[in-house]
Parts: C-alpha cells; structure tokens; sequence
C-alpha cells in the first residue's frame, strides 16, 4: 500500500462503488472475532504496509 497508486486502495474503491456506495468490510479484532467496519484510515493503512515491508526486508537479510 503506497500512495495514491495502491491497487488495494483502488479494488476498496470499487468494491465500495460495487455495494451501492458504502464500504463494509469484516476485519478481525480477535482469531474468530470479526468486526464490520464502514470506513478505513488510508494513511494507517500505509503506515502498516510500510511497518509489514519493512519487517520482510530485514527477515531476508
């Protein structure tokens, strides 16, 4: 997830476009405890594409 160019941000886009306007999605807030959310942080989003990138690169050196 980067910038404005992130095809996770564009497919959460047209998934919301495809629902009719409002995005739901499940997320996990537990292992078998799912939460419905209506909306999500884009730059937190991408501060935790960057923290998950940033861990594999340090487990492949």
């Amino acid at each position: 997830v980067n910038a404005g160019n992130s095809p996770i941000l564009a497919g959460l886009d047209e998934f919301r476009e495809h629902l009719g306007g409002q995005l739901t999605i499940m997320l996990l807030s537990a292992v078998g405890e799912g939460v419905e959310v209506h909306e999500i942080d884009t730059e937190l989003l991408k501060q935790a594409g960057e923290i998950l990138n940033d861990t594999q690169h340090h487990q492949l050196q």
